[in-house]
């Protein structure tokens, strides 16, 4: 078991890019008048028809009302700007992180479900191959520069905006937050930041060092398990890409020391840091063909468990891979 990160925010459920507010339906009586000649007809078949009459006119009001939304909705996103355009879209749904070697069901005490976890490992690898081309499609002039420069200091971004970030909490330092981190997660630490008591002194968070794998700090403590992007096909040459990044760090937290207490030295800070797991999502956005300069942290994310893929949809044993790439690109294979 890995312990908990120092300052570990849970990470958001995937949030939708659109939200439609449900509609109060009128009452029964001013939806509609039936006039119908008088029949002989059995009574219960009267109430049937009726029932059946009913059901269809209210599906046409709503179907008609949720189009309308719809359709506002898409004609007010075509016309934001950069700066009201959000920039929090949750996690992108189906995203796999792969868990830690000591996470993953053995082999040979559980095959059906490691091979189960495998499998869906590679389909998150094919479907993300696609998603990339549909977003790197968007930018402009992205096909005329070499495209593994794209895929450098993926590492070394993610290092230093989680250090950026956490050192920012600490000392609650809002200037440095609002620059590095999107929306949501913003908000969340400012809200922590406002429950502190006023004038108070600030917390000391220190990064003591990177593990790697097993426990080497010469690989650097940091791998990219998932890379992923997708257009919104709302708004012209406009998407979002994100990236996971597992950091295997060791970390402690200094609380503010009262009066008359002694300041604890480097070796005892050492001995109380923990290593912790982490694994940080970051984020950068193209609007209408021009791509941000910078990465944000929107947060962090779980691994992927046999638990996950039985209650997430987006895993699910029906969908196929054509599907699964149907719903990041827009396009089937």
């Amino acid at each position: 078991m890995r312990p908990p990160s120092l300052l570990h925010r849970a990470s958001p459920s995937s949030a939708r890019f659109v939200r439609l507010s449900s509609q109060s339906q009128p009452a029964l009586g001013s939806r509609f008048t039936l006039q119908q000649p008088c029949i002989r007809r059995q009574f219960s078949q009267g109430r049937a028809q009726c029932a059946q009459a009913v059901g269809g006119t209210v599906m046409r009001q709503n179907r008609a009302a949720q189009q309308s939304r719809e359709v506002a909705m898409k004609e007010q996103l075509k016309y934001m700007d950069r700066e009201s355009f959000p920039d929090d879209f949750g996690l992108l749904p189906g995203t796999f992180i792969r868990p830690v070697w000591s996470n993953l069901p053995s082999i040979f005490k559980d095959p059906k479900g490691r091979l189960k976890l495998e499998w869906a490992w590679l389909k998150s690898r094919t479907v993300n191959l696609f998603g990339l081309g549909s977003f790197f499609y968007i930018l402009k002039g992205c096909f005329n520069d070499k495209l593994y420069k794209r895929f450098y200091g993926r590492k070394a971004a993610a290092k230093k905006l989680h250090k950026e970030m956490y050192t920012a909490l600490a000392a609650g330092d809002k200037a440095t937050i609002e620059r590095i981190c999107c929306i949501g997660l913003k908000n969340d630490f400012f809200r922590r930041i406002a429950k502190r008591p006023p004038r108070s002194a600030p917390f000391v968070w220190q990064l003591h060092s990177y593990v790697g794998f097993p426990k080497n700090t010469m690989i650097g403590g940091a791998r990219v398990v998932s890379d992923r992007g997708t257009s919104i096909p709302v708004i012209k040459e406009t998407g979002v890409r994100q990236i996971v990044v597992r950091i295997q760090s060791k970390q402690s937290l200094e609380k503010p020391v009262t009066a008359g207490k002694a300041q604890e030295s480097a070796a005892s800070k050492e001995r109380k840091a923990q290593v912790s797991t982490e694994y940080v999502v970051l984020q950068k956005l193209v609007f209408k063909g021009v791509e941000d300069a910078q990465w944000k942290v929107w947060g962090l994310a779980k691994e992927t468990d046999l638990e996950t893929l039985a209650t997430d949809p987006h895993f699910g044993p029906g969908l196929s891979l054509n599907e699964q790439v149907q719903g990041m690109t827009g396009k089937s294979l």
